[in-house]
């Protein structure tokens, strides 16, 4: 047991148990690992095969002292000693002021990865000496005995500090700070290259160290009547990290300039920049008559980022080769937000019920624009001709939405009916469509069909269109027209391609839920739903999506002493696409719209899931037993048919199996103690086609981490003993 755990189980065993005290409890255990890492439930994070011990406390005093006591106190922590816990304290006085701390630490499971590349003390990552480049992975003949262990995964550790305060005339004020700290490694694609001929990459395990901070601030009167709240909100994105830098392990590739190749060259690319983010808003909601109430807010934000521009280039030779510079240090990035709602609810006479909404979300980029003579990758010298499609345009991401619901229902006898309807538009730029156009109908019956049967029906019709779909407007808009006036079509996707996000779509929806309590013994719910998605206009991108959900839950109870529940479920989904494979030069025209060249996949995933728990506790109480069983099944599968002019293979399903099983047993020593016996298996199994079975080397243009799926099986023993004072 570390430390930090020892102090909080003195601290708690010291505690006076205050006169009238609500709470008091603290539970001391330990366990053994027996085999492999935990991922998933409360022993997350735990990696290692060994003993650990583990604390939660809750102590509390002065809650129900009386009016005279001046105040009241909380310690409350969880899962002390593990990878992954919590801990709170809280001291106030009623109706008067709070303060209150809050930690948490949140380990996700680290795994082991192989890669050449060595990190430095000035943060680069280089290769071994001796060294052999190639254009390929094919040509290092170094690459694996040259691999080294890393790892990637995170923590997140959190505190958060808290002030409450009751002002006079029923007014309220609330402050809230919060810091989030990540630290770990993640997988980065670092690459040289700028096409798709000469790309090369390499995965790192780069270094993570980011903190988010955040306030808010809150002002808040509550009425009889009416409601009244102002609120501020700060938040600050930091990382320590600005940029990654490696040397290139690539040999010599066509495309490239020479000091781009190994051992000179290297690569360089910024990390997520520093940010900044505040919001004020106003809510209000109130009751106009013994009928009629209605809300409304306004809110008004600003994102800023302004962290300096790396180079064009980490490479000297290709930086003698700018002629155009950076057109400003930094990207000066501004965006603006507005959202506004309002809402009116009735609850007239006769069972009746209505409500009518409308929402407003602005995001306004105010960014400025500028053409970006780019060096791709690291790789060439600056482009020096006009018509060179390095030439980039930075766009805004604009957004507009405005949105009505409308909602109305009654009850009559056992029944609610309900209908609604829902309009939205949407207006972007830039974009392909400038505006999209969606409405919905929705009906809805819910009640008791018998005594102990309850039966609930919706259905939803959604209808979505726009402006006319211009699919290469952004390709137009984001490069000069030097370079699009000499490209075949003026088009860089096919004209017949859609964004599903953006294409026309007409949406089904149902859903039909049961719940059916026969007696106090046996109780059974059911919820299925359907959602279908038809992209009728889109010749090439999603044509069609649907998934299909069936649920149950059994519960019931076996004499006085035992309870137990069991439930089962499937979602499956298929998707449908369509493309066409097409290149650029001299083939370009003929191919881009030779329907030869067409591909169709069809998607078609599945996820079962099924468990099983019971407990038991015998009539003395001295004795109880809980058990659990869950699982887990996912099955991927993809199938692709061509064209005559395009040849495929077949693809590997994935496929992962999760099982989890508990099994606990407690005894009551006296009345406030409680001694616990645990056993817990885990068993995760994945097959995943894009890591599964890959070797660093496995790629001719990327040099991999020779990751695998997560398969492992872990078993954990453990004891507590719980005091209660």
């Amino acid at each position: 047991m570390s430390r930090r755990a020892l102090a909080w189980a003195c601290l708690a065993i010291l505690a006076p148990a205050t006169a009238g005290a609500a709470c008091g409890e603290v539970s001391l255990g330990a366990g053994h690992v027996g085999a492999g890492g935990f991922r998933f439930g409360p022993w997350a994070g735990i990696e290692e095969r060994g003993s650990f011990g583990v604390l939660r406390l809750d102590a509390c005093g002065g809650r129900e002292a009386g009016a005279g006591t001046p105040g009241w106190w909380t310690v409350r922590a969880d899962r002390i000693g593990l990878p992954s816990r919590r801990y709170a304290l809280a001291v106030g006085s009623t109706e008067r002021f709070r303060i209150a701390a809050t930690g948490d630490r949140i380990a996700m499971a680290r795994q082991g990865v192989m890669t050449p590349m060595r990190p430095e003390p000035d943060g680069r990552f280089v290769v071994p000496t001796p060294w052999t480049p190639g254009a390929t992975t094919a040509g290092m003949t170094r690459l694996l005995p040259s691999l080294g262990e890393a790892s990637i995964g995170t923590t997140r550790r959190r505190s958060a500090l808290a002030l409450a305060l009751g002002l006079p005339d029923e007014w309220d004020l609330s402050v809230d700070a919060r810091e989030d700290r990540i630290t770990g490694a993640r997988a980065f694609g670092a690459m040289v290259g700028s096409t798709g001929g000469n790309a090369r990459a390499v995965l790192l395990p780069a270094p993570v160290d980011e903190r988010i901070r955040r306030v808010d601030a809150a002002l808040v009167r509550s009425g009889e009547r009416h409601q009244f709240r102002a609120g501020w909100h700060l938040s600050w994105f930091d990382n320590a990290i600005g940029a990654l830098r490696w040397q290139n392990p690539f040999g010599q590739v066509a495309g490239w300039a020479p000091a781009a190749a190994f051992p000179a060259g290297e690569g360089q690319a910024a990390t997520a920049p520093d940010s900044t983010f505040h919001r004020l808003d106003l809510a209000w909601n109130g009751q106009l008559s013994p009928h009629l109430r209605a809300s409304a807010s306004l809110a008004h934000g600003r994102a800023t980022q302004d962290q300096a521009f790396l180079p064009y280039t980490v490479n000297p030779a290709l930086a003698a080769t700018i002629v155009e510079p950076l057109p400003r240090p930094s990207l000066e990035g501004r965006i603006d937000s507005t959202q506004a709602s309002f809402r009116l609810v009735s609850r007239p006479t006769g069972g009746w019920r209505w409500s009518l909404g409308w929402r407003f979300d602005e995001r306004d980029d105010r960014t400025p624009l500028a053409v970006w003579n780019t060096i791709g990758g690291d790789s060439q010298a600056q482009a020096t001709d006009p018509a060179s499609n390095r030439r980039r345009i930075n766009l805004p991401l604009d957004y507009r939405s405005s949105r009505i619901d409308l909602d109305a229902g009654r009850r009559v006898g056992d029944w609610q009916a309900e209908l609604g309807a829902r309009f939205e538009t949407i207006e972007r730029r830039p974009s392909v469509r400038s505006r999209t156009d969606e409405a919905a109908l929705k009906a809805g019956l819910r009640g008791d069909l018998a005594e102990g049967l309850a039966l609930a029906f919706r259905v939803e019709v959604a209808d979505r269109d726009g402006s006319t779909y211009v699919g290469n407007r952004t390709f137009l808009e984001s490069y000069l027209p030097a370079y699009t006036s000499t490209v075949w079509g003026e088009f860089e996707n096919l004209p017949e391609l859609r964004l599903y996000p953006l294409a026309d779509r007409r949406r089904h929806r149902a859903t039909v839920a049961m719940d059916w309590r026969p007696g106090d013994r046996v109780g059974l719910s059911l919820v299925a739903g359907l959602t279908d998605d038809d992209y009728r206009a889109s010749t090439l991108g999603l044509t069609g999506s649907r998934i299909v959900d069936l649920h149950a839950v059994l519960d019931g109870r076996l004499g006085e002493a035992a309870s137990w529940r069991a439930f089962a479920g499937r979602d499956r989904y298929a998707i449908d696409q369509a493309g066409r494979q097409f290149s650029g030069g001299a083939l370009r025209p003929i191919q881009a719209v030779d329907p030869n060249r067409n591909w169709f996949a069809r998607h078609r995933d599945r996820a079962d899931s099924a468990g099983f728990g019971i407990g038991h506790e015998w009539p003395d109480r001295r004795w109880r037993l809980d058990a659990e069983v869950a699982g887990s099944w996912v099955r991927s599968r993809v199938s692709v048919t061509t064209g005559s002019a395009v040849t495929s293979a077949p693809l590997p399903d994935n496929r992962a199996r999760l099982l989890l099983a508990d099994l606990r047993a407690t005894w009551r020593a006296r009345e406030t103690l409680d001694l616990g016996l645990g056993f817990r298996v885990e068993d995760f199994d994945g097959r995943d086609v894009q890591r599964d079975g890959t070797a660093p080397n496995t790629l001719a243009n990327v040099i991999l981490l020779g990751e695998d799926s997560t398969d492992h099986r872990a078993r954990v023993v453990y004891v507590t003993l719980v005091w209660r004072y």
